[in-house]
């Protein structure tokens, strides 16, 4: 049963003057924030597996942000490299 139908529950049981409350229960596993991989592109964090899904999408949203910059500001083509893969080992502390 999980919390919602524990909260349908115990309405009905106030409601109808019965005795048997269903405790609620709080969530058994945390966040450890420090696993987590910033993106050196959008500096949000994410863990191993959503970083890896994540970074394809996010270098070629950068490439075309770039693009539109330079057409818009009429600039010259620079060296810019999204192929650098960012060091895993890092551990960022608790929000």
């Amino acid at each position: 049963m999980n919390n919602k139908s524990r909260g349908n529950t115990n309405l009905r049981s106030i409601k109808s003057g019965a005795a048997n409350l269903v405790p609620m229960t709080m969530p058994t596993t945390s966040v450890l924030y420090e696993d987590y991989i910033a993106c050196n592109l959008c500096s949000r964090k994410y863990n191993e597996q959503a970083y890896n899904k994540h970074l394809p999408t996010c270098e070629r949203r950068a490439k075309e942000s770039i693009m539109k910059d330079k057409a818009k500001s009429g600039a010259s083509s620079q060296a810019v490299s999204y192929n650098s893969k960012p060091n895993l080992n890092v551990k960022f502390g608790k929000r």
